[in-house]
């Protein structure tokens, strides 16, 4: 059973990252994980501008599968062409985050953005993975201070601020 304490220490870390900052970067790197950065710094409007800071929280996903709904256009990791998930995932760059919640369990995660774009977040099943895997994280965020909080894809928690 999870501790009361751990699942509200979780809620008030992912709070803390989310709600209310900008996705001050987007990108999809090996095996579909998606890595967003949230900040308040605006990001640049081009490639020509310098680099930003690093933003600081990251939220990444490990073993998960991700989709985002926008103007009635649904892209995900298991069925949508990578030109389609890149494009999806550069259009939460700029947005705001204005709501977060689980969908029944911390290993199920949705991210409401202004302009109606949502991310769902949803763990491997346990049943797909080998035993050695069902340890492994579905999702994480991190902070640049080294804090960081995660869920695996068998629902344990983790947070270490």
């Amino acid at each position: 059973m999870i501790e009361p304490r751990t699942v509200a220490a979780l809620k008030l870390a992912v709070d803390r990252a989310i709600r209310t900052h900008l996705c001050v970067h987007a990108h999809i790197g090996p095996a579909n994980a998606l890595v967003l950065g949230f900040g308040d710094i605006e990001p640049p409007p081009d490639d020509a501008s310098p680099p930003q800071p690093d933003p600081p929280y990251e939220f990444h996903t490990h073993a998960a599968d991700w989709t985002i709904e926008s103007l009635g256009e649904r892209v995900d990791t298991r069925s949508s062409e990578p030109d389609r998930l890149q494009n999806a995932v550069g259009r939460l760059v700029g947005r705001r985050a204005i709501d977060w919640r689980f969908d029944g369990t911390p290993t199920n995660f949705d991210v409401v953005f202004e302009g109606g774009d949502h991310l769902h977040v949803t763990a491997f099943p346990v049943s797909e993975l080998t035993p050695a895997d069902q340890d492994s994280e579905a999702w994480e965020i991190t902070q640049r201070d080294g804090a960081h909080c995660s869920v695996t894809c068998s629902g344990e928690l983790a947070v270490v601020e």
